[in-house]
């Protein structure tokens, strides 16, 4: 795997990282986003 890969997310505060039924949900003072995951992401 690459470096990138391997490199930690910073989240802000205020924001909620949920990951449910091959999606991730992020939910923040902005709004929110869903996008599904491809297969083979593992988090």
């Amino acid at each position: 795997m690459s470096r990138v890969g391997n490199a930690a997310i910073t989240v802000p505060g205020g924001v909620e990282i949920k990951v449910q039924d091959k999606a991730i949900l992020v939910k923040g003072p902005l709004g929110e986003m869903k996008s599904p995951l491809p297969e083979g992401v593992e988090l």
